[in-house]
């Protein structure tokens, strides 16, 4: 019986390595395409949905304001949205050239 138990959980491993890996080359969100998505007055839950969480995030929260600057990095490509009360109300995209 252990030499069947043996095959089977490489294959399970296997099974389980190429779904890790498909996930993995699935694509950056981190695009140009999805820069231009991003709109003034999205909130960040909606940047979120297109960007995923974001890779760096700092705040400033005082009566009546709140202030955010997120950051959605991959390699050499950067997206910077500031949000103002969860609002967009800026945004940049950096990728240097090749």
């Amino acid at each position: 019986m252990k030499f069947y138990r043996a095959p089977l959980l490489c294959r399970a491993l296997l099974a389980g390595l190429l779904i890790v890996g498909l996930i993995g080359c699935s694509g950056s969100k981190i695009t140009k395409e999805n820069f231009d998505r991003i709109k003034l007055g999205m909130t960040q839950e909606e940047v979120q949905g297109i960007l995923g969480p974001p890779t760096e995030a700092s705040g400033l929260e005082i009566p009546m304001f709140s202030g955010t600057m997120s950051k959605w990095a991959r390699g050499d490509t950067v997206i910077t949205v500031q949000f103002v009360n969860g609002k967009v109300v800026a945004k940049e995209f950096s990728k240097p050239p090749k």
